[in-house]
């Protein structure tokens, strides 16, 4: 191991797993926009009815309809995703944290590699990593846009601060993402 590296032996259990889909699809991505956006349009149009609603056609029909499917769907499609989220952790074994992988930063980037030799190992460069987000107690290290490898506190050859400040470090400020800690 070079003398400027850390070294974390990644343990993973379903609750940073699910704590990870959760911050990655609704607030990294924000795929909640869309639904709520729908909800909202429909819940306008359902309004609409309603007020048309004495002027003899079937508005309050039409508005009840719209405003279950407004509501309805975009309630559908977020209990769908805490399901399958639920279901893949279930899948992965992840009821005990378990080892999922080994990472080394060093000065030429992240190093990944899988707990099998069948597994593989890849080398990402500090400039291509896509960015880094810290939360309470885990560090988010994207890779791309896609991938991004969990690093939850206390499992280094480092304190948490440290590994912090060493990814900060290697990259631009505009990829680095802090959890603001704001008591009010």
């Amino acid at each position: 191991m070079a003398k400027d590296s850390i070294h974390i032996n990644v343990r993973i259990g379903s609750e940073d797993f699910q704590d990870f889909a959760v911050f990655d699809t609704i607030q990294r991505t924000k795929r909640w926009v869309r639904p709520c956006v729908f909800a909202v349009i429909m819940i306008a149009f359902a309004c609409v009815c309603f007020a048309l609603a004495n002027s003899g056609n079937q508005g309050i029909l039409m508005g009840c309809v719209l405003l279950a499917v407004g509501l309805g769907l975009p309630l559908v499609y977020f209990f769908q995703f805490f399901y399958s989220v639920r279901q893949q952790a279930k899948k992965m074994k992840l009821d005990r944290p378990r080892h999922a992988y080994d990472i080394l930063l060093d000065e030429d980037g992240v190093t990944f590699r899988a707990p099998t030799p069948a597994g593989g190992s890849a080398v990402t460069p500090w400039a291509e990593v896509y960015g880094a987000w810290q939360r309470d107690k885990i560090v988010y290290l994207y890779v791309n846009a896609q991938r991004a490898y969990l690093l939850p506190a206390g499992q280094s050859n480092v304190r948490d601060e440290k590994l912090w400040e060493y990814i900060s470090a290697h990259l631009p400020a505009d990829k680095v993402h802090a959890q603001s800690h704001k008591k009010g």
